[in-house]
């Protein structure tokens, strides 16, 4: 057998190449097992993936259960759009709710300092 091989990507027809550097080079690829390869020996070029001295390297990994894929939580990503719903609606709602809450929190300390003042003079 002859450690030449040749391999057809989007360029087209490369090689000839050894047989470790195309396990490396079909790595990068997405779908490994459909890269047509032809070394001395082969009638014709034929799928990574029917090629037996490559057939462990075109394997990907087995799919995931469903049991798998509900157990993971959800991934929550910001929106630009949350943004500005957030500073024209909230803001707006927030805005006198949080100015009233501000000015209790203010006559609550006031009371208490006067308190603490009139305990110290006592």
């Amino acid at each position: 057998m002859s450690e030449n091989w040749y391999y057809a990507d989007a360029t087209g027809q490369n090689g000839p190449v050894k047989l470790s550097d195309l396990t490396d080079m079909l790595a990068k690829f997405p779908s490994a097992a459909e890269v047509l390869v032809w070394r001395e020996g082969l009638s014709d070029w034929t799928k990574a993936g029917h090629v037996p001295e490559l057939n462990s390297f075109t394997r990907g990994p087995p799919p995931l259960s469903d049991d798998v894929i509900q157990a993971q939580p959800p991934v929550w990503k910001v929106r630009w759009w949350w943004l500005i719903f957030a500073l024209l609606f909230l803001g707006s709602i927030g805005s006198s709710d949080g100015r009233r809450m501000m000015a209790w929190r203010s006559a609550e300390r006031r009371k208490q300092r006067r308190m603490q003042r009139d305990s110290q003079r006592a």
